[in-house]
Order: C-alpha cells, then structure tokens, then sequence
C-alpha cells in the first residue's frame, strides 16, 4: 500500500475508532418543552408538544398542530411514523388527540376516557408493537387500552388500583408494570392487578412509592426509581424476576423524570432527573449507565459552560442513532438558561466485539470493518423469522433495506457495497446495520472509508 494512503487510512481510523466523550449538542432553545418525540426513522424530524415540528434536525421549525387543544404525552408510532398520539392537561373537551399526517391536523380520539371536574389529566401513552394494544394513564381511572388506534379505550383498572406517574410494558408476554405506590403487575390476559414491592423501601408511614418503571423486553429484568431511605430523591433499583424481589443499585437522583432502557442494546440504562432542593447532595440532570446500572455517567461537554445545576424536564431516546434528546434547564451562578439537546452516545468497543444474541436470531459483527468497497453482514437465525435488515446513517435516516423476507433457520450472510437504495454511493463515516423482528431487534456499528 502506499505509504501517504496508508498514514491517511491509519489516521481515519484512529478519527472513528477511539473512543471520545460524548458532547452535548443545541437543537434548539426556542421552546420550553413538555414533551418531545423524534421520528424512528429519521432524526431530523422532532415534534414539540405536538405544536412545533423540525425536518432538518431543528435549524427551521414549523407550527403545526391544527385542532390539538392538549399536552404532555406524545408518542409516534414506530411502524408508522406519520401517525402520532397527543394527551396531557386539556379540558373536558379533549383528552386524547391523533394525527395521521405527521401531526398537521388531530383530531379528537378518547371515546371512553373518563373526565373528572378538573378535565382530562393524561400522564402517558405507551403501545404494544407486538399487539397492536396502545395504552394511556391518567390521574382518575387510572389505566386504559386501547386495540383499534385510540379510537375507543376501555378501562383496565381495578377499585385498589392508584393514579400512577409510569406504565411499562414487557413485549415479550404483554405483562404490565404500573408504578405508582411502589410498582403494580397486571399479565396479558389476567384482569388482576398484584403488587410486587418486595425489596422496595417504605418511607416512615409505611407507604411506598414508585417514580418512573422500565421493562427489558425479551427477559426477566425491570428497572424502577423509588424512595430512597437514606437521604433525599429517589434510587433506582433493579429486578431480575419480573418484580418478585428488588435490589437497590447506586444512582440517586432528585425527581425522576424518565427512565429507558435500550432495547438494541439492554446493558444502556438512561434516567432523566429534575433539580429539586438538595443541590449539596444530589443534582439533576441525565445519567447513563452501559452496564446495567452497575455505573454511571454523567456529561456536561459542549453545553455553554458547566452550570451549577441541571434539570431535565422530558427525554427521548432515538434508539436507531443512540442519541438522546433532552429539554435542559441550565442554572448558573447568575443567569438560568434552557433549550433542547442531543447527546449521541459511543458505545464501548467491547460491545460490537461478541455476537449479540437473542431468542430467535444473532447478530455478527460486519468484516471487514472498517470497509472500502464492500463489508459482510452474518446472522443466525433459530426458527422460522419474518425479519428486516435496515442500514442507517449517523443522523438515524435510512439508507437502505438490504432483507425483507422470511427466512428459516441456518446461518446467513449479506453483502452490502457502501450504496444507497437509489444505487448511490453513500458517504464515508459510521452507519449502523439493524436486524429486527415483530418485537426483536438488533444492531451493530460499522465504518465506512470509500
């Protein structure tokens, strides 16, 4: 090889390859933000509150959301993203609004959600892929669901059963996990609320209380933040049985605002935490664990300067890029600032070296890799799977659908020569492959030098 190629080659390499602090960057600081949602598919497209959307990562913003009359909850749906769910704190007149349009236009969709003198107070909606089941909480019945879009919902709650602040759902049974005075469980096709709170703390009158719940599809494993005994805020706190029994882990943060965990990778563990009156002993902020919560990160590169206090009002995780976007308020010795943010994160390098695996399907890491004219992708599949192979940009945009089939068991491998679906060569820098199913997925990081 030549030798100025090969320096440049070796210096590309070192420029993808080693491992940097990830850096927050501004979308935008138009806006105070209840709620925010990023397009699965394309990272350049964010909603606010269901009233602002950006298609070019937020540099212009359009005011959309003709007939929405709420906020707070916003969802996309993943196998179609021009179709979004709003609710929130509106009036007896609205609770729950849907667009089909990418939210242009909404229209109202909660026939058979109760109102209370104070109008609707819609906390979340959470959907089911797997089922086709969309659910919604709200601060009266207080769980409903819904199987035809939101036309209509039915109440699933029982008398015993509290409001609540967090609803989580298991894809891989359709288990339900409820948090609000400690964490309630609810199967399937079981009418039957139980609790499961043993190892969660009680505060001095006995009570318990659950903040934000998160399931790990595919296994036994569920994460919750709960009152903390020892001191101010809220621990976060671990189950590996579906709640049978809890176990403290070390993050403590201050009022919870959300709490994900990655379902592409199940070891990223991410809570958003509000600043409330304890700046001496614990902060707000968004913390990052890549371990399963065994320890934690915390980042403050590329913000203005490092402010006093951090608080993170609402959080969203796009999963394809593995970037989060956040509405932080940023408080300093003089002056108090806020906008949204985004911080892609680097997965250690450990994690693409093993093959990931799965129930039904395992995902090789792509060689070579890096690649110049063309890479292999090897995956194996245990049973019959109707699955896709998508390849995606840094940015989370779609490059091209490599598999779209089913396929049977065996061992299978894949080309792909650096081209887009229009037969165009793509740029040189980090995409990702995505191997998924119905309620499984999947994915790698690869680099591309043309």
């Amino acid at each position: 090889m030549n030798k100025p190629i090969f320096v440049l080659l070796l210096f590309l390499l070192a420029t993808f390859c080693t491992a940097q602090e990830p850096q927050w960057e501004l979308v935008t600081d138009k806006y105070w933000v209840t709620s925010l949602a990023v397009d699965p598919t394309d990272s350049q497209v964010i909603y606010i509150d269901g009233y602002y959307k950006t298609i070019d990562g937020g540099a212009t913003w359009d005011t959309i959301g003709t007939g929405l009359k709420v906020f707070g909850a916003l969802i996309i749906d993943e196998d179609n993203p021009q179709r979004l769910w709003a609710g929130g704190h509106g009036s007896p007149d609205i609770g729950i609004a849907k667009s089909i349009n990418g939210g242009l236009n909404w229209f109202k969709s909660d026939s058979g959600i109760a109102w209370g003198p104070h109008g609707y107070e819609i906390l979340g909606m959470e959907i089911d892929r797997t089922r086709n089941i969309l659910y919604a909480y709200d601060n009266i019945m207080p769980v409903y669901k819904s199987t035809n879009g939101g036309s209509n919902w039915e109440s699933i709650s029982t008398l015993e059963l509290p409001a609540g602040t967090d609803l989580a759902i298991d894809e891989d049974d359709g288990a339900l996990y409820f948090a609000t005075d400690g964490v309630w469980k609810k199967e399937l096709n079981n009418e039957e609320w139980i609790l499961v709170n043993t190892g969660l703390p009680q505060n001095n009158f006995g009570q318990y209380f659950a903040g934000q719940v998160s399931a790990v599809n595919g296994s036994n494993t569920l994460y919750c933040t709960s009152f903390n005994t020892a001191g101010p805020g809220s621990r976060l706190y671990k189950s590996y049985n579906k709640g049978e029994n809890w176990f403290p882990l070390e993050l403590v943060v201050t009022r919870p605002t959300q709490l994900i965990v990655s379902n592409t990778d199940t070891n990223i563990v991410i809570v958003s935490s509000e600043m409330a009156f304890f700046p001496d002993s614990v902060t707000g902020g968004v913390y990052i664990s890549y371990n399963g919560g065994k320890s934690w990160e915390s980042f403050t590169s590329g913000l203005p300067s490092t402010p006093i206090l951090i608080s993170a009002h609402s959080m969203f995780y796009h999963k394809t890029s593995n970037t989060i976007y956040a509405h932080l308020s940023l408080s300093y010795s003089n002056s108090n600032t806020y906008g949204i943010y985004k911080l892609t994160l680097d997965i250690p390098t450990s994690i693409y070296q093993k093959t990931i695996l799965v129930e039904s399907f395992a995902l090789l890491q792509n060689y070579p890799n890096p690649f110049n004219s063309n890479t292999v992708i090897q995956y194996k599949l245990t049973k019959p799977t109707n699955l896709k192979l998508i390849i995606y940009d840094i940015q989370g945009k779609e490059v091209i659908t490599l598999i779209n089939k089913t396929q049977q068991p065996g061992s299978y491998s894949i080309r792909w020569n650096g081209q887009n679906s229009n037969n165009n060569s793509v740029t040189g820098g980090v995409y990702f492959y995505r191997l998924l199913t119905g309620r499984e997925t999947l994915i790698r990081k690869m680099v591309y030098i043309p």
